[in-house]
C-alpha cells in the first residue's frame, strides 16, 4: 500500500510513522474502584504503546499522571524510598 512502507534509513533501521498516543487521564486519588480500574488500565495501555519496559521508568509515567491528594501521598512516600525507609517490592 502507498504511504505505508516504512523507509531504510542510512544505518539499515527502519523508520516507522511516529503514532501519537492518547496520554492517560489524571488520577484524583478518588476511592471508587472503576476509576482506579480505569486508570491502571490506560496506563497499562500507554506502557505498551510507548515500549516503557523498565519498571523505574513505569513508576515515573504513572506518578506523572497523579493529582491532589494522591500526588502528595506518593511523594511522601517516594521521599521515604530515596531515604531507604521504605521499600517497595514488585
Amino acid at each position: 500500500m502507498p504511504g505505508l512502507d516504512a523507509s531504510l534509513s542510512a544505518s539499515g533501521a527502519c523508520d516507522l510513522p511516529r503514532i501519537n498516543l492518547v496520554k492517560p487521564k489524571e488520577y484524583k486519588g478518588m476511592c471508587d474502584a472503576i476509576e482506579v480500574e480505569n486508570f491502571l488500565w490506560k496506563v497499562g495501555w500507554y506502557f505498551k504503546k510507548s515500549n516503557a519496559e523498565e519498571e523505574v521508568v513505569k513508576i515515573h509515567i504513572a506518578t506523572y499522571y497523579l493529582l491532589g491528594t494522591i500526588a502528595l501521598w506518593w511523594h511522601w512516600k517516594y521521599v521515604g524510598i530515596k531515604k531507604e525507609k521504605i521499600r517497595i517490592d514488585t
